[in-house]
């Protein structure tokens, strides 16, 4: 795929219509995505077709070459094992972290664990209506994504509702005394979480007797 211009282009296509675009875990090796430089040095733009014209009429076309980048990055994250989906490291917005989520509904997975480590979701739409509404994944890794009080909140609407969810990690955001209070509501009527980590935010000993008295040692707590 990334040496396939016409690869390039139909991810393009995609982008724009908002089509999910998924790899087949068996398949979808980080060498044939990417070639042996790996997804470190991926650049779609860089692609090729073997006919000039062409080349010339889809670089022409494509307007916005980090989307396709960040399309196929978030494609090349499925796993073999659907019991996990990983998104780990890759910087991604809430819009192709949607398209991950949607994915997954679509193709009726029930992973457990969901690993969005360290993407970039200030607000937390896109996973925090996911969570709404899954009933699978026990553990959620939302570490240094740059969440802020919006994006708490939005888990905490979540946290209200989800009754599947048991390890929630937080670290390493914006947090601060309005998310956490925002939390500990939540936690207050959530019964199902057994670990919260929310260490490396902005939270005052405030928020942090707020989360205390809401958890009453039921299990882990990390402030």
């Amino acid at each position: 795929l990334y040496s396939r211009l016409w690869c390039t282009w139909e991810v393009w296509c995609a982008t724009q219509q908002e089509v999910p675009i998924k790899v087949h875990p068996l398949t979808g090796t980080e060498a044939h995505l990417f070639g042996s430089g790996g997804k470190t040095g991926f650049a779609a733009r860089n692609g090729k077709c073997g006919r000039e014209h062409d080349e010339i009429s889809i670089t022409k076309a494509v307007d916005d070459w980090d989307q396709i980048d960040e399309a196929i990055l978030a494609a090349s994250k499925w796993t073999a094992k659907p019991t996990n989906v990983s998104a780990d490291g890759l910087g991604l917005s809430d819009t192709a972290i949607s398209r991950l989520l949607l994915g997954i509904e679509e193709d009726q997975l029930q992973p457990d664990f969901l690993d969005l480590l360290r993407n970039n979701l200030p607000e937390a739409k896109a996973v925090a209506d996911f969570m709404q509404v899954n009933t699978s994944v026990k553990t959620l890794n939302l570490v240094g994504c740059k969440i802020n009080d919006v994006g708490a909140q939005a888990l905490a609407d979540a946290v209200r509702v989800n009754n599947t969810l048991e390890i929630l990690n937080l670290d390493e955001n914006e947090i601060t005394d309005v998310g956490a209070q925002a939390l500990a509501d939540a936690l207050r009527v959530n019964t199902a979480l057994e670990a919260l980590s929310i260490c490396g935010n902005q939270i005052t000993d405030v928020g942090a007797q707020a989360l205390r008295e809401a958890w009453n040692q039921r299990g882990y707590l990390g402030i």
